[in-house]
């Protein structure tokens, strides 16, 4: 293998993708205040950015709203990893939306 191609093996693989970082930026369109921003591991759940977005805009899922993050207009369930979402990108933009639930939890 020649010293500038990437290694093969898993274990090396794994390792190299733990040091690097996925720069999250959320938006909340129903805030005032600007966007969420995270260097996320590529480990990092969708429902662990969502908490984190959810508490810089001060929001929380009640009875009657939960909050959702979406990509390309695409709802994301929260099981995602933030490396599934983005791919090979190093950055990627997520959109907090807050949807009605019917009839109440």
């Amino acid at each position: 293998m020649a010293p500038s191609e990437p290694s093969s093996d898993p274990a090396t693989k794994a390792r190299t993708a733990a040091n690097q970082t996925i720069n999250v930026t959320v938006t909340f369109p129903l805030s005032g205040k600007g966007a969420f921003h995270d260097d996320a591991t590529p480990d990092s759940s969708v429902e662990d950015i969502r908490n984190a977005a959810m508490a810089y805009f001060g929001v929380s899922d009640d009875a009657s709203n939960v909050y959702v993050l979406s990509h390309k207009r695409t709802a994301l369930t929260g099981s995602e990893s933030i490396s599934d979402i983005a791919d090979r990108a190093q950055a990627i933009k997520l959109t907090l939306a807050k949807q009605l639930v019917a009839g109440g939890r």
